[in-house]
């Protein structure tokens, strides 16, 4: 895919860059494969519950994973602009990070308003209750014609996954597999749209400025896994998929 979106890059006459929301911890704009592909961005962190005022800033991630899925939307659609909606995290109880249905909704309908063309959503959000006013907010994105994305989870292949956004059929859920397309055992088989890659991708380390100027090549980090890295690929293919089209 790689060699493919440096055709696309080159491709003349160039059209229009996809617009790709990418809805998660925020990114970190100093990696080079972000330069000139930033269309916007916010974040919806609530720092003060009392008064309900937002705080934070989408160049300020409050973890890596933003980053990753940024990072691998732009390697296999590299003719790109990127909104970017921070969200306000939640640990869970099984240890792992989660994002609230209020900012989720408020990001969603952020989106809209730019009008973008494809939602990226690498998360699941578990809840008993009925999350309207996400529903409301995908419902307003199909309305616009957007794709939307987001990930099955990963917690075993038995395990029923009711999750938003995915619970919602308007998404497209995205579950992980080999590279010879087997599903990873602790994907859910519930519901599944497609499989696509999901494990030993690797993330550039930020440059230093000493290693620009020396120009020395940064080591990858270890190659994360899962779902959401599936989800992440799936938004850049149907970004290149879009860009083909409008080439033609």
């Amino acid at each position: 895919m790689t060699h493919f979106g440096e055709f696309l890059r080159s491709a003349s006459p160039a059209m229009e860059p996809i617009k790709i929301a990418v809805i998660d911890d925020g990114i970190d704009i100093g990696l080079d494969i972000f330069n000139n592909k930033l269309g916007a961005g916010d974040s919806f962190l609530v720092l003060d519950e009392v008064y309900g005022k937002r705080g934070g800033a989408y160049y300020v991630p409050s973890g890596s994973h933003g980053t990753l899925v940024a990072h691998l939307i732009c390697t296999v659609c590299p003719v790109v602009k990127l909104y970017v909606a921070q969200l306000e995290t939640v640990d869970r109880s099984d240890g792992r990070r989660s994002f609230t249905s209020e900012s989720a909704t408020d990001a969603i309908n952020w989106a809209v308003d730019r009008d973008v063309d494809i939602i990226s959503m690498s998360w699941s959000i578990n809840s008993s209750r009925e999350l309207t006013d996400l529903n409301d907010a995908i419902g307003r994105a199909e309305k616009n014609q957007i794709i939307m994305l987001c990930s099955a989870i990963d917690q075993g292949s038995q395990v029923r996954d009711n999750t938003y956004p995915g619970k919602n059929n308007n998404c497209i859920k995205i579950g992980a597999s080999t590279v010879t397309g087997e599903r990873l055992g602790w994907v859910s088989k519930d519901a599944c749209c497609f499989l696509l890659p999901g494990e030993n991708v690797s993330l550039p380390r930020r440059r230093s400025s000493s290693s620009s100027q020396s120009g020395s090549t940064t080591h990858p980090q270890a190659g994360p896994y899962g779902s959401s890295v599936s989800t992440a690929l799936a938004a850049g293919l149907a970004g290149a998929l879009l860009y083909c089209e409008r080439l033609l």
